[in-house]
């Protein structure tokens, strides 16, 4: 059994798929429950990691397969 993984590019498609539904980081950020858009905005640019729990909230918050953000 494989244990899944967060794509390298995965905070490239984060910012592209929230800029398409028109959410701002601080939208995105308060839908996903992270408390501040700092840690959203850490994720997209690359200063923290996209983490697998990461990639569960956003899909959920942004209606998506999780499968976007894996390998």
């Amino acid at each position: 059994m494989s244990v899944p993984v967060v794509r390298k590019d995965a905070k490239n498609i984060l910012r592209k798929i929230r800029k398409d539904n028109g959410l701002t980081i601080v939208e995105l950020a308060h839908l996903m429950n992270l408390g501040s858009s700092a840690a959203l905005s850490n994720i997209e640019y690359g200063t923290n990691n996209f983490t697998l729990e990461k990639a569960f909230l956003a899909a959920d918050a942004l209606n998506v397969s999780v499968n976007v953000f894996l390998q």
